[in-house]
């Protein structure tokens, strides 16, 4: 029997607890939580120089990270989150099997607005 297809609400219920807002003295923008809850993955253009930044989660909380990885040519910035958090990190790869052309979802928050997850 083939797995079934999960729905939009599906996807933002398991996935929503990894992403992020993140803000810097320039700018602001979404990520993602990786290493177990320990670090986040943005765009170097939202850290901007700064080598610290906020860093707001899913349940309102806000954290202070270190910027402590940057790449501009891919636009791509590592922040490393204090310790003795327990966070959900994203599961990131394509599943074995995934057709060329099948639609995914991704969303994310643009400059300042709130985190765009769709409602349940």
């Amino acid at each position: 029997m083939p797995t079934p297809t999960p729905t939009l609400q599906d996807v933002v219920r398991r996935t929503s607890p990894s992403l992020v807002q993140v803000t810097s003295n320039v700018s602001a923008g979404s990520g993602f939580i990786v290493d177990s809850g320990q670090g986040v993955i943005t765009n170097a253009h939202v850290v901007g120089g700064d080598s610290r930044v906020s860093v707001w989660l899913h349940d309102g909380r806000e954290l202070q990270g270190r910027v402590v990885g940057l790449d501009e040519y891919l636009d791509l910035a590592y922040i490393r989150l204090p310790g003795g958090q327990r966070l959900q990190s994203a599961v990131m790869g394509i599943p074995p099997g995934f057709p060329p052309g099948k639609m995914f979802w991704l969303w994310g928050s643009l400059w300042t607005a709130p985190l765009a997850i769709p409602p349940l």
